[in-house]
């Protein structure tokens, strides 16, 4: 942009004064190190990319680097290879770095430098590439699979989680980053004929389908109540509030915070904005096709950029939204030109722009968001981690869904701008409390066991008598067999011996020294049906009988081991109570 060629032919002039010439094959590199000594961080990286185009151009040393530091630090250059990578594996993986035009392909050096070492420690006959076959690439995939922090690292040299968490199961994108690696490794030594094409490389080093599902977005929601206190700070946000390095004006940061709680957009959308994205409703009342009426100032609209998975479109926000951006508009500097918008290739006029700088991607996580957190007087991390921009894009769907009129898929899918649902169902997440609440509230329990109360004899339990010690309450009468839970006349109670009802029921219930207990029972779908006062359940049950084997326990409990007749009953009660006529 014209910013940066400003700053560029600054930068040339500069060395021009300092090598006290006026031709380009004048500048040393002493002149160099001089500029770039003398420089803040920015013009270092100015005077690099001067070096560079001296460079390409045949004026200047590739072993130099501004600021006096080693040129194996420049992405151009691979880095130093330890001397516990076998020399063939290290010649070939330079090879590969100097033919191979990825922008990562320093990154990929370093997973390179790993499989060379596991082929030193577990696979001698891995060290040359054109030794490879689908066995051994099949055992560098289980290898990684059980690979740990820091393992076949560089000695010496850890870094990152290899410091802090040295001997952890690697996540499942260092793994996947790995195998891709040696995938592209292999395929670029085969497409360029260096080495035969012995074996598949996208077939032996496939990542399982279980750790691969491991990898899918998972948005992480900000607990509840620290969002709460993050939304009131950004609405009351004032200036004493910004620390005095922040640069930007109070009605930008206003702006900013308000379509952050907001507008669940990602952070790249906030800074690509453009002027006049926001406007209020322009009538008194708008009615909707299926009915509904929205009131004139109960929303203001936001037009959002093209994205990376939808064109252009517009979503309803708060009118506080509006009101802040409209104060921004108003205070900004007309006067900043237009930008190039990276992702459209448009010159637009970006609403966060300020002195002619579009702000920046990671303003909201690395400034906005401290010092909301300052101001709520809350942690920056919560149960999930540390609060970033992207975050809020998850906590405001998870309350469209889960609140009292709860959102379809459909309107959260079009709300996020999202062409494809099923990139939606990864922000569709039920609530825990109120998923607790809604199984607690199904009965679940209840649907599926009964609470039967049992009465239990304490003389009886006492003086060693097993039967007529304990009973089971049916509401409608006794059953004095203690194994009723298993018996096949539940609920057909009434044509059987054991049953006991009417008043000699009544009298076990009012006799002294029953303790009385309850006890869960799982009930079959009749039964069910039945406790429910299905009738016909009920009858069917009522007219068990005849195929149906007796209750197990009768010679046990010393009780007549008779089949119940199918007819009256009479003749067949007992000494416990009335007969199945009479409780009938």
């Amino acid at each position: 942009d014209d910013a940066r060629a400003g700053s560029l032919r600054l930068t040339v002039s500069r060395a021009l004064l300092v090598a006290r010439s006026a031709a380009l094959d004048g500048i040393e590199e002493e002149h160099l190190l001089r500029l770039a000594d003398e420089s803040n961080k920015r013009n270092r990286n100015l005077t690099l990319f001067l070096w560079r185009a001296l460079n390409e151009i045949g004026l200047a040393s590739s072993e130099f680097y501004p600021g006096g530091v080693s040129a194996s630090t420049h992405p151009d250059t691979p880095p130093e290879i330890s001397e516990d990578v076998p020399g063939t594996w290290a010649r070939w993986c330079l090879e590969w770095f100097a033919r191979s035009r990825l922008k990562s392909r320093r990154q990929c050096f370093y997973a390179l430098l790993q499989a060379g070492r596991w082929a030193a420690a577990e696979c001698e006959e891995a060290i040359e590439p054109a030794d490879w076959d689908a066995e051994i690439a099949s055992r560098w995939s289980a290898a990684v699979e059980r690979m740990t922090v820091g393992q076949y690292r560089t000695p010496g040299k850890p870094r990152g989680k290899a410091v802090s968490e040295p001997g952890k199961p690697l996540m499942p994108q260092a793994k996947s980053h790995l195998l891709g690696v040696l995938r592209r490794f292999f395929w670029d030594l085969q497409e360029w004929g260096l080495i035969p094409a012995r074996f598949n490389p996208d077939r032996c080093m496939r990542q399982p389908p279980s750790t691969r599902r491991l990898m899918g977005p998972d948005p992480r929601p900000v607990d509840l109540s620290i969002w709460a206190k993050l939304v009131q700070a950004a609405l009351d946000l004032e200036e004493e509030d910004l620390p005095p390095s922040h640069g930007y004006p109070i009605e930008m940061a206003r702006a900013v915070a308000a379509v952050w709680v907001c507008a669940a957009l990602r952070p790249d959308e906030i800074s690509r904005l453009r002027v006049g994205c926001t406007h209020p409703q322009r009538t008194d009342a708008k009615v909707s096709p299926t009915g509904e009426i929205l009131e004139k100032g109960s929303v203001c609209f936001l037009n959002v950029p093209v994205n990376k998975t939808s064109g252009a479109y517009t979503k309803p926000l708060p009118p506080v939204v509006g009101e802040r951006v409209t104060e921004w508009e108003r205070a900004r500097p007309s006067e900043q030109g237009r930008a190039l918008d990276d992702k459209t290739g448009e010159l637009v006029d970006f609403l966060f722009c300020h002195r002619g700088k579009r702000m920046s991607v990671g303003y909201v996580t690395k400034s906005l968001i401290p010092i909301l957190c300052r101001r709520a007087n809350v942690d920056q991390y919560d149960t999930f981690g540390k609060i970033t921009a992207h975050r809020a894009r998850a906590t405001i769907v998870s309350q469209l869904r889960n609140g009292p009129d709860p959102w379809s898929a459909t309107d959260i899918q079009t709300f996020l701008g999202h062409s494809d649902p099923r990139a939606t169902q990864y922000y569709i997440k039920a609530d825990p409390t109120r998923l607790a609440k809604r199984f607690a509230d199904s009965g679940y329990i209840e649907q599926n066991l009964a609470t039967v109360e049992v009465l239990l004899d304490v003389e009886a339990v006492a003086g060693g008598k097993g039967p007529g010690a304990m009973y089971y309450d049916l509401g409608h009468g006794l059953c004095a067999n203690p194994y009723w839970e298993d018996c096949s006349y539940r609920f057909g109670c009434v044509k059987c011996p054991m049953y006991i009802a009417g008043e000699g029921a009544n009298l076990i219930r009012a006799k002294e020294g029953i303790q009385r207990m309850l006890r869960l029972v799982p009930l079959t779908d009749d039964e069910r049906r039945a406790a429910e006062g299905d009738v016909e359940a009920l009858n069917a049950l009522l007219h068990k009988g005849g195929d149906i084997p007796l209750p197990p326990g009768y010679q046990e409990i010393g009780l007549p081991t008779r089949r119940p007749n199918s007819g009256s009953g009479g003749e067949h009660g007992n000494d416990n109570g009335p007969s199945g006529e009479q409780a009938s």
